[in-house]
């Protein structure tokens, strides 16, 4: 299915605004991944890996292979310095407010 330029910014809208509620303060690592992936068009090929790891994760306190959910959260924002706008920065917001927590 095809989604048009409408479809896609009433979906972005929405986005923005579920963040801005907190909507995705409970929400699991997966779930913010997603979010990412719809977002961000052409994701950094250094930020890919940590975002496919992230979308395994239910909770920063959970473990990807030999790595630390926080780790995994970590480098996916330090790699992920080219996404850019409203969703990525509500995005990053909330995950940097996580490894806070977690650390």
């Amino acid at each position: 299915m095809k989604i048009t330029k409408t479809q896609l910014r009433k979906i972005i809208k929405e986005e923005i605004s579920r963040l801005k509620e907190g909507k995705y303060s409970d929400a699991p690592l997966y779930r913010l991944a997603d979010v990412a992936r719809r977002d961000w068009k052409k994701v950094s090929p250094y930020a890919q890996p940590y975002l496919d790891a992230l979308g395994t994760l239910d909770d920063i306190n959970d473990k990807y292979m030999f790595d630390s959910g926080s780790s995994i959260v970590a480098y996916f924002l330090s790699n992920a310095r080219s996404w850019k706008g409203a969703i990525a920065k509500e995005v990053k917001k909330e995950l940097n407010m996580r490894l806070k927590k977690a650390r």
